[in-house]
């Protein structure tokens, strides 16, 4: 029988929130479980740094500049070959329960309906979907769709079959909590549940089947706004939280966005708010880029984007979050990553009890980290700290020896890493590297390669940063770069590109990128003829 193949997904995670990677205040028994099974990787990064382009990587083993999902709030216009396509292909059952993120989320009416599978379909039916599939390679799909538990599509389906009502998936401020709100909803029907519990009756149901399965379980949170169940939040009300680093940084040195989205007037979506030290020139364009991006987003959404990263209210006159309220946001998390370590519980019972355990390669990371107050800054973005860009990566082969790896990886190697584990051929197409040496002390990938490029109009950045076992290499379009000494400066308090001292060793280092690139250039789709 061929090994069935389990990948667990968590949204906006940072990889010191869990306890196998130190964090000694939040309770991740069961990931900490796997990794010990498993083999740990320390230096795993992202191929870019927010949701829809680095889920597409995973998926596809491309670049982001070869499959096109170059930013969020895309629709590409047909499917590319997946993972989920390529094991179907090949005998596999397909299903995915939670997130899946390969279209827009968010654009309400303002875009023509695409397709029955367009997440604007979902939202609209609510609780009467009586759709599964088949999307993009799965078979069955069962899906959660944006973040604060909103109840709707498959989650919402099974949130109100168990007495669910939408009042109690409303954040609000409630006693202690008062600068981060929290639901009042039981954690038995929080989303990250419904990912564990479908999760696990899935495996439970197709445990005697004749072929086996692809599931994709992924988890919305711990993604902001920092709002559990109360119930939950109240395990971690009075928890030591682990700080963060260098908050106070004043980031005299970095591109000049970092000090603008510290103070909560820059978002990736461009400067958020005019100041009175602009000239006329500068609030003529801020006001420009508020008027084209209100066709994404609302007030409300606006003015939240900006409340997020400097904390407060609109009226308020600090930039920056406060003691309390950044406490707040990190027990919060605390929180929403203890309910995901319930649902992975859920998961591995269920492998277990259907004696699929030792018959089943599993995969645990994340889309991306989260910056949680390093360096004063709070989200993601363009914003290269390791908080953000070097996420978990547990792989469990079963038989395999555990281990601990600091070899490097990347996002784009969970797909041919999956293939080989599994006996199937890595499509030619495929850019990632497989990580199977690596689980045997190998260290198979000696650079990585990051790709950021932003929509929005005016506030375009785009960015490639280059990473190898000793330093870390950032180039913007606008000329400006940063360069970290990944083994000296381990918390990242020093630009080395600011200082002349370093201008060869940046030369050589635009030089690595430049070579990066070309070395990575599209090989998708396949050619099949000459001409």
């Amino acid at each position: 029988m061929k090994k069935n193949l389990l990948i667990i997904m968590a949204d906006q995670l940072r990889k010191d929130y869990l306890g196998c990677y130190g964090n000694e205040y939040v309770r991740t028994p069961n990931i900490d479980m796997l990794a010990s099974c498993g083999v740990q990787f320390d230096n795993c990064f992202v191929n870019n740094p927010i949701c829809m382009p680095n889920r597409m990587s995973i998926f596809t083993g491309l670049y982001p500049r070869s499959h096109g999902m170059w930013t969020n709030g895309l629709m590409l216009p047909h499917e590319l070959p997946t993972i989920a396509h390529l094991l179907r292909d090949n005998g596999y059952r397909t299903c995915s329960i939670g997130k899946i993120h390969f279209s827009p989320t968010d654009c309400g009416e303002k875009a023509p309906m695409v397709s029955m599978e367009d997440h604007r379909y979902w939202q609209k039916v609510g609780d009467n979907i009586d759709w599964y599939g088949p999307y993009w390679g799965f078979e069955h799909v069962e899906l959660t769709v944006g973040h604060a538990t909103k109840p709707i599509a498959h989650y919402g389906k099974w949130f109100h079959e168990r007495g669910g009502t939408d009042d109690m998936a409303i954040a609000k401020k409630i006693g202690e909590f008062d600068c981060c709100p929290v639901t009042t909803m039981p954690e038995s029907l929080h989303d990250s549940i419904f990912v564990g519990e479908r999760s696990a009756d899935y495996i439970t149901k197709h445990a005697g089947s004749d072929k086996p399965f692809f599931l994709f379980a992924s988890f919305p949170d711990p993604h902001h706004p920092f709002n559990p169940p109360y119930e939950t939040a109240m395990r971690y009300k009075d928890a030591p939280v682990k700080m963060p680093v260098n908050e106070k940084d004043t980031l005299e040195t970095r591109p000049t966005h970092y000090k603008l989205h510290q103070q909560g007037l820059w978002h990736r979506a461009g400067i958020l708010q005019e100041t009175e030290d602009m000239s006329d020139e500068e609030r003529a364009r801020v006001r420009k880029n508020l008027a084209q991006i209100s066709e994404f987003m609302d007030k409300e959404i606006l003015d939240g984007l900006g409340l997020l990263t400097r904390g407060g209210t609109p009226d308020k006159k600090e930039k920056t979050v406060s003691e309390r309220e950044r406490n707040q946001r990190i027990r919060n998390t605390y929180a929403m990553v203890d309910l995901i370590d319930q649902g992975v519980g859920r998961i591995i019972q269920a492998l277990k009890e259907t004696g699929q355990w030792e018959n089943t390669v599993i995969v645990f990371t994340a889309d991306h980290g989260e910056l949680m107050g390093d360096h004063g800054l709070w989200l993601k973005g363009p914003f290269f700290y390791d908080g953000l860009i070097n996420v978990p990566l547990i792989v469990y082969d079963p038989g395999a020896k555990p281990a601990k790896t600091g070899a490097l990886a990347s996002s784009i190697d969970i797909f041919p890493t999956c293939c080989e584990l599994l006996g199937i051929e890595i499509p030619r197409a495929c850019a990632g590297t497989s990580l199977v040496t690596a689980l045997g002390g190998g260290n198979p990938r000696k650079e990585c390669l990051i790709e950021y490029r932003n929509g929005y109009f005016d506030s375009d950045v785009n960015t490639m940063a280059y990473i190898d076992e000793k330093y870390k290499f950032v180039q913007y379009q606008t000329g400006e770069c940063e360069l970290t000494d990944r083994i000296n400066d381990p918390e990242e308090n020093v630009n080395l590109a600011a200082d002349k001292e370093y201008a060869d060793l940046v030369s050589q280092y635009q030089t690595k990128l430049l070579m990066m690139i070309l070395n990575t250039g599209d090989r998708f789709p396949d050619q099949i003829s000459h001409a």
